[in-house]
This record gives C-alpha cells, sequence and structure tokens, in this order.
C-alpha cells in the first residue's frame, strides 16, 4: 500500500527527539575546528611567506583571504535563518 509507513521509519523518528543536543554540539565543535585550522593556516602563511619568499604583500593578502572565509564560515553556519526549524 502506499500510505504506510514502515515501523523502523516511525521508531527512528521517535529516537531522534533524543539526541538533537547531541547533533548540534557536534555542529558546534566541528565548526570551531574549522575555524582553528582555518586562522592557523592564516598564521602559517604569514610566517612561512614572510621568512621563506621575503614576499610581505602575498602574505597580507593570503592572510587576509583566509580571514575572509574565516568570516564567511562563521556568517553561514552562526546566522538566524529567520527562525526555520532544523
Amino acid at each position: 500500500t502506499h500510505g504506510v509507513v514502515p515501523e523502523h521509519f516511525t521508531l527512528y523518528k521517535e529516537v531522534q527527539k533524543y539526541w538533537y543536543q547531541w547533533d548540534a554540539y557536534a555542529r558546534i565543535c566541528l565548526l570551531v575546528a574549522i575555524l582553528h585550522f582555518v586562522h592557523s593556516l592564516a598564521f602559517y602563511g604569514l610566517g612561512h611567506i614572510n621568512v621563506e619568499l621575503r614576499c610581505f604583500w602575498v602574505a597580507y593578502a593570503v592572510g587576509f583571504l583566509l580571514m575572509v572565509l574565516h568570516g564567511l564560515l562563521m556568517n553561514f553556519d552562526l546566522i538566524n535563518a529567520g527562525n526555520k526549524e532544523l
């Protein structure tokens, strides 16, 4: 029949109510980890390009672009999308 939902689908739906807090916590932890990684790439780029290549403007441009990426990641993941439910 068309309208019948399998039993394991409804059981899974009921269980999902209990772990959404951990899902939100995991998303926050991954966001913070990615932001730290992007920030560390910016600092590494500043140091490496300045020391190895002596190209100061290139180092500043790379740092600037990575900080723009940092800001965009924060904006895209933390923005309030009109109180839409997840």
